[in-house]
């Protein structure tokens, strides 16, 4: 005889002539990610601010712009209303749990939710007006930045490509055509050729000179490089996203990256959230690497007024500072208020030593009155105007009309 599973649980529990129902499920919650807090404790964990700015950091309209960005400036309340995007309702919360577990060696993370982030859904279709590639639903945007265009639609495997032709995704441009990307194992020519995660091993472009004339050399489309293999040679190392290339040994391998208090050679030797401290590099090696001149050791990054050696070429002081070279300590630099030179590199930069460079970052611009860093102005805003390709420029996608002293677009 068969019973039902239902009637022999009412047995077993003493009530043979009552069926108990089953309980409806009570969903759980899903917690609400805050924004502030995901992003600035993602900026001092990975070492783009320091502790001490973690409050500064969530501070509404914070000054630390290099995590923030400037939404206010790129208009997206304007397209909103023009019709041209959509909010999307969940965007904001699925990337920023992306964020909090994202590890700090993906840059793409932060750039994508993390700098003047806003989940918005195109709305504008090939052949409409456009001023950001935000709005066009396929395709891209025919002009630059803050100046009209027109959306452009992708072109699929097969139709043309070449100046405001792009191809859809998968695939690349090769002579004037739109050709699908390479699997394992397929042919190459250069880093397009293959598919995302895929590198082109082998490849040599061809070499005109009349003194060393050599003809293109094709690659094979193949996966990262594991733990053990050589990256010797390689413009970029192709190790696993968890490893890192050891440039700084005669005969560089991939491998695991190092823990807190390791003696490293290279910039990303070090683990999640560390940096390779001290790291001074000088010269070059004969497969066009930095020679390692000093040894570092990982440690968490600095903070402010914690000393530093300016010399190195990893000082530990966060992305938001610069290690001073008069006081050696770690300080905040080219956000508003932050003292500051000029943006621009108005000298050549010698190789392997560390870029001083005390300008001003994200949306702000170097003042020459007050030698210190302003946000960027607004198109119509009053402007007084610097001297072009020393100092920076005070608009924010646009440029400071001589004659009217107005912030002002500059479409070609």
């Amino acid at each position: 005889m068969r019973w039902s599973l239902v009637v022999v649980v009412a047995i077993a529990c003493g009530h043979p002539d009552r069926v108990t129902p089953t309980p409806t499920p009570v969903p759980v919650p899903v917690p609400v990610l805050d924004r502030p807090s995901v992003v600035c404790d993602r900026a001092v964990r990975c070492g783009i601010i320091g502790a001490s700015q973690r409050a500064e950091c969530e501070a509404p309209h914070s000054r630390l712009t290099l995590v923030w960005g400037s939404p206010d400036l790129l208009g997206f309340d304007a397209l909103i209303a023009k019709h041209h995007v959509h909010p999307d309702p969940g965007g904001e919360q699925r990337c920023l749990a992306e964020l909090a577990r994202a590890s700090c060696r993906d840059p793409a993370t932060d750039t994508i939710c993390g700098i003047g982030f806003r989940p918005l859904v195109p709305d504008v279709a090939p052949g409409g007006a456009c001023t950001r590639w935000d709005e066009c639903i396929d395709g891209f945007c025919s002009s630059q930045a803050a100046c009209t265009g027109t959306c452009i639609a992708r072109h699929p495997i097969g139709a043309s490509c070449g100046a405001n032709e792009l191809c859809t995704d998968g695939t690349f441009c090769l002579d004037g055509t739109c050709r699908r990307r390479g699997v394992i194992g397929d042919a190459c020519s250069d880093w397009q050729s293959c598919s995302d995660a895929l590198f082109c091993d082998g490849f040599r472009p061809a070499n005109e000179s009349t003194h060393d004339r050599s003809p293109e050399v094709p690659g094979v489309c193949k996966p990262p490089r594991g733990i053990g293999e050589s990256c010797a040679g390689a413009i970029d190392s192709h190790c696993r996203a968890d490893l890192y290339c050891t440039w700084g040994d005669p005969a560089p391998t991939c491998q695991p990256t190092l823990a807190r208090g390791a003696e490293c050679r290279w910039l990303d030797a070090c683990g999640d959230g560390l940096a390779c401290r001290g790291l001074t590099l000088h010269g070059v090696t004969s497969d066009h690497h930095y020679a390692v001149a000093r040894a570092g050791m990982c440690g968490p990054m600095l903070d402010a007024g914690e000393p530093c050696d300016p010399t190195a070429f990893v000082s530990g002081c966060p992305s938001a500072m610069r290690c001073d070279g008069a006081t050696k300590q770690c300080r905040s630099t080219g956000h508003a208020g932050d003292r500051c030179e000029s943006s621009w590199i108005t000298k050549p930069h010698p190789d392997g030593e560390p870029l001083d460079n005390a300008g001003c970052v994200s949306a702000n611009y170097c003042d020459v009155a007050t030698r210190t860093c302003k946000k960027h102005l607004a198109i119509g805003e009053a402007c007084t105007p610097q001297t072009f390709g020393v100092e920076d420029e005070p608009c924010f996608l646009g440029k400071c009309d001589a004659a009217t002293h107005h912030c002002v677009t500059t479409c070609k």
